[in-house]
Formats: C-alpha cells, sequence, structure tokens
C-alpha cells in the first residue's frame, strides 16, 4: 500500500538500494519504493517525487541532489547522456554494468519462473564504437532542425553531434548531415503537422568499418537538396558504397517506408561472421555488434551439443545468419522467418556461403512447427530467438508436444524469456544461462539458454 505522503512535488532523502534493469536507482523511503534517474547502488540522493504508480507499487521521483558518490561512478562519454535516451548506463563502469546484467537475468530466472539457476558471467568485449548501425530521427523544432535521439519516453528530439557507442564512420556520415542540414536548410519532420523532407537518417557500417551505406528517409519523393547531399557525401564519406532513398508517407513510427530508390553506388553492405559472409540489403536485419554475436552463436551451439546427424530447425531465423552458423554441425537445418523478404535474403546467403544441408521457409514459428510435428517430421535440435513479447504459447506448446531433446533460446528480453523458461520447465532442465552484453552503455541484455528434455 503507497503511503498517502507519496504524492508529486514531495521531496524525500534515502540511499539507493538496488538498480532497476534500465538504470535507475531504487529507494526505499517512508514505506515507498522511489525509482530515480541518476543514482546507483550505495548513493544517497535528495529527490522529488514527480509520478505515482500505486497499482504498480512504485514512485518515479527527479534527483535533486546527489551524496556518497559511488566508487563504480564514471564520468559519462557523451556530452548528452541524462538528456538523450539512446544510453541507459553511461555513468556506471563496463565491469558494474556486466555484473548488473548478470543480476537482472538472475532476478528474472528466481522472480517469475521460480527457477534458480546458474547464470555465467556477461560477455563483453569493448563497450565503445560498437554499433554498425544508427537509426537517427531528423525532427524539426523551434530551433530549427535537429537530428539526433529522443529523449527518453518522449518524442522530444535531443540534438546528437556524435555517438561514442557508434563506429567512427557513422560518426563522420552524421557530422556531414549536420553541416548539410544547415547548409541547404533541410526541414525535418514534424508529427503534429505531418509536413517537412528529411524524417531519419539510416547509417549502416560492413564488413567492420570498411563499407558504409546511408539511407534518407524522406516523407516525399522528390526533394530539391537530394542531389546536392549525394553529392558531398560521396566525395567526403571514405568507404561510402551507397546512398539509397526510402520513402515513408505515412504517419506512423515504423521507421522505414516500402518505396526504395537507389540514388548512388549498391543498396547492399558486405559483412561477414566467423567465415560466413552476407549482403546485408539497406532495410536487413543484421547485429549490430558482430563480434559479440560471433561468441553468442557459438554459446549456442556448444549448448545444442550436436554430433552432426540430426535435423536442426531454427524458428524466427531472420536472413539465416544462425541457421548458416549451425549446418556445419548438423545434418540438415531448417531456417523459418515469417517475412518473405529475409527468407529470400536468407536462401541467397545459403548460396553465397555454398551451404547445402539447409531449407528456409516463409511462415510463421507456430504454424510451421504445428505442421512439421503433424507430419511426423524429426526435430533433434531446436533454436529460437524470438522478438522482445517471447515465444508465442502455440509455439511453447508445439516444442512440449515434439519433445525436442535439446533446444536453445535465444532472448533480449530477460522477462519474457523467464516467463517461457517457467511453461518450458514442465519437461525441460535448463544447462546453460550465458548473458551477452551486445549493446553496452545501455538497458539491453542478451541471454543463450540451453534447455534438456527431462
Amino acid at each position: 500500500m503507497m503511503s498517502q505522503e507519496i504524492r508529486p512535488g514531495v521531496t524525500l532523502t534515502g540511499p539507493a538500494e538496488g538498480v532497476t534493469q534500465d538504470g535507475r536507482g531504487v529507494l526505499h523511503v517512508n514505506g515507498a519504493t522511489l525509482f530515480v534517474a541518476g543514482l546507483l547502488p550505495g548513493e544517497k540522493g535528495r529527490v522529488q517525487v514527480e509520478a505515482v504508480h500505486p497499482r504498480r507499487g512504485y514512485a518515479e521521483a527527479r534527483l535533486l541532489q546527489r551524496y556518497d558518490e559511488s566508487p563504480e561512478r564514471v564520468l559519462p562519454r557523451c556530452p548528452v547522456f541524462g538528456r538523450c535516451g539512446g544510453c541507459q548506463l553511461q555513468h556506471w563502469s563496463a565491469e558494474a554494468q556486466q555484473v548488473h546484467k548478470r543480476q537482472v537475468v538472475a532476478d528474472a530466472f528466481r522472480r517469475i519462473a521460480h527457477l534458480s539457476v546458474d547464470v555465467e558471467e556477461t560477455v563483453n568485449l569493448t563497450p565503445w564504437a560498437y554499433r554498425n548501425k544508427i537509426e537517427m530521427p531528423v525532427v524539426q523544432t523551434s530551433r530549427g532542425t535537429q537530428i539526433g535521439y529522443f529523449a527518453s519516453h518522449s518524442h522530444q528530439i535531443v540534438n546528437v553531434e556524435t555517438c561514442p557507442i557508434a563506429q567512427p564512420p557513422a560518426n563522420r556520415v552524421l557530422a556531414v548531415l549536420q553541416r548539410l542540414i544547415r547548409q541547404y536548410h533541410i526541414a525535418g519532420y514534424d508529427e503534429t503537422r505531418q509536413n517537412g523532407e528529411l524524417r531519419h537518417v539510416v547509417v549502416r557500417v560492413g564488413e567492420r568499418g570498411r563499407e558504409v551505406l546511408v539511407i534518407l528517409v524522406t516523407r516525399v519523393r522528390t526533394v530539391s537538396w537530394l542531389d546536392a547531399v549525394v553529392k558531398t557525401l560521396v566525395d567526403e564519406i571514405d568507404g561510402l558504397v551507397g546512398v539509397v532513398q526510402n520513402v515513408q508517407p505515412v504517419a506512423t513510427n515504423v521507421i522505414l517506408g516500402s518505396e526504395w530508390h537507389l540514388c548512388w553506388g549498391r543498396s547492399f553492405l558486405n559483412e561477414h561472421l566467423g567465415d560466413l559472409h552476407f549482403h546485408l540489403s539497406a532495410g536487413a536485419f543484421f547485429q549490430v555488434n558482430p563480434p559479440v554475436a560471433e561468441k553468442m552463436y557459438n554459446a549456442a551451439q556448444e549448448a545444442l551439443q550436436c554430433e552432426g546427424t540430426e535435423t536442426l530447425v531454427d524458428l524466427y531465423c531472420g536472413v539465416g545468419t544462425t541457421t548458416l552458423w549451425m549446418a556445419s554441425q548438423v545434418k540438415w537445418a531448417v531456417g523459418v522467418e515469417s517475412n518473405r523478404q529475409a527468407v529470400q535474403d536468407a536462401q541467397a546467403n545459403a548460396v553465397r556461403n555454398h551451404v547445402a544441408n539447409v531449407d528456409f521457409y516463409a511462415d510463421t514459428a507456430a504454424h510451421f512447427l504445428m505442421r512439421w510435428v503433424a507430419e511426423r517430421q524429426p526435430v533433434d535440435r531446436l533454436l529460437l530467438d524470438p522478438p522482445r513479447k517471447g515465444a508465442e504459447p502455440a509455439v511453447l506448446d508445439a516444442i512440449l508436444t515434439a519433445g525436442v531433446p535439446r533446444l536453445v533460446y535465444i532472448s533480449c528480453n530477460p522477462q519474457t524469456l523467464a516467463r517461457d523458461a517457467a511453461r518450458l520447465s514442465n519437461a525441460y532442465r535448463v544447462t546453460r544461462v550465458q548473458p551477452f552484453d551486445l549493446f553496452p552503455q545501455t538497458a539491453h541484455i542478451e541471454t543463450v539458454v540451453g534447455f534438456e528434455h527431462r
């Protein structure tokens, strides 16, 4: 029961006893739980209550003054950290972030799945300059056109000159575009009036920094400044392989529309994972931190314990990265993905890498697996990497019906992972839980979990 004394505007003082997954300090004051951005465990803060959520059992507060600085506190590298919503943990040391993410996963299994599991140490390679893709909104404001990221839980744009977690080529493109937006008075998007010309800028970096692809997302097809901007990018950006225009006329939060136009060069990047080579079209999904992704896929491979005679089914396979990664370890690999364009990319990637023992199907995970099981097709190993909402109940039911001997669940959301693990625990025991810091400085966590049928 939330105390009636806890209401917006009230000022309180107390120590942070923990931290939420998204990096906010947790205070327990006067019987209330407060979440406060900017406080680390062990630090004391004077805070002002801003919002109360009695049904959820907590309140949100703003930090007014901090005492007793934590030894784990570091100076953020980004000048707009705390205002930009892209990163949540830059004020915390890399080592502390890894410990925190491991604890988040363990807590989710204990609290949601009611399972006590041994969570391995979080894998992290480099905490800075790792992202091979940035997606920045371009917004028309009273101060002119600004390009950057939205503030947390809002559509208030924070202008970004450079992003320390992005790879250097992406920041070079950003610097040039910041200048060109001012030079040509390019109008950013106004979502209230639904006008303006440039909506988003997407920069993708391939082959570990050697190739750059720029996508300019406009509201309308014809814009007067496009040719001049493309020419400047070609002249000034080393490694540029292509500039693509995407047209998104719809009033939506979805970044990319369905209309594409090649302005210069080519519309794809070359990239690799281990010995596998991929062509990535402008809109294709790919891991933003390939070196850590390679370690994540190796961990999944180890947990599956394949002997070379199995049929493996890979649900939510995207452009086939994990399917192709696992193919050398099994007799046959089957990738399943609902996005038909991604399936076509996966098939092309299989040909490109001379991998013959794979099939790819355009289907939903639940429908495919239920049909596969009904036809009594073998499923000796299963890999699933669902979106943040987790696996659909029908997928979990089909897994339980199939009785797959070993499976690996790759998750980007510890809460839905733990929920689904609880459902699977009726027939499976957990053999491995390994977190990966694919997104250092942010609250995001990737986890590889191995399951063995009881």
